[in-house]
């Protein structure tokens, strides 16, 4: 995969340019900032207009039909952490479930315009690199693996320590990924994530795309 925040940026005016629109706009979200919880705001409402029947439940509102068929899992910023130090390594998180089990998953990067989506059959991308179908990689011995975590800090102490003997027995480990660890997962760069302490709205949407068959 191209990373496209290494690629060259367009000259010219910046309102000509809709990536450089888009910084601006992502300068405006105060780091830290809070945005106030609203029970039927935003995307919660016009989804409820669109699928009355299904439930909503989100990082930043209430809950609204959790025990629904479909329910809908949202986290506006997920790898708030990155996002205050200017690391791409945040998104949006939107997931469906049904019954409880993730049926469609999708990771959205305002700021380098890349989405990671997948419905548990398959994962696509879309962004500055062109469209493809993603494929995870095979990996027969854990010697081969590459492993992410975003950081073992955040681990309790009991699994900190689990965690150190896996990273001991892999090829490589590194920290930070975020979200977006999922996505490189799903994209066939890496072979393990190790997280612990998530709730649904961290990682319901990512599910589906991890899940892409490995390459033959």
């Amino acid at each position: 995969m191209n990373w496209p925040w290494f690629q060259a940026r367009p000259s010219g005016p910046s309102s000509q340019c809709p990536e450089r629109r888009e910084q601006k706009r992502l300068r405006r979200i105060r780091p830290g900032h809070r945005r106030r919880p609203r029970r039927r705001g935003g995307h919660a409402r016009a989804d409820q207009r669109t699928f009355p029947a299904h439930g909503i439940v989100g990082e930043e509102f209430p809950a609204d039909r959790p025990d629904a068929e479909y329910v809908w899992i949202l986290d506006p910023i997920d790898g708030t952490k990155s996002f205050i130090c200017g690391m791409p390594a945040w998104g949006t998180l939107i997931a469906l479930t049904r019954y409880g089990d993730p049926i469609y998953g999708m990771m959205h990067q305002p700021f380098t315009r890349e989405q990671f989506a997948g419905d548990g059959s398959g994962s696509r991308y879309r962004g500055p690199a062109g469209d493809r179908v993603l494929q995870t990689r095979p990996c027969a011995a854990l010697s081969d693996a590459i492993m992410l975590t975003t950081s073992p800090l955040l681990m309790k102490e009991a699994d900190r320590q689990c965690f150190g003997r896996v990273e001991q027995a892999v090829r490589l480990s590194r920290y930070g990924g975020d979200c977006y660890a999922y996505c490189v997962l799903a994209a066939g760069h890496v072979d393990l994530i190790i997280e612990t302490e998530l709730k649904p709205h961290d990682v319901l949407a990512l599910i589906p795309s991890s899940k892409a068959p490995a390459a033959s």
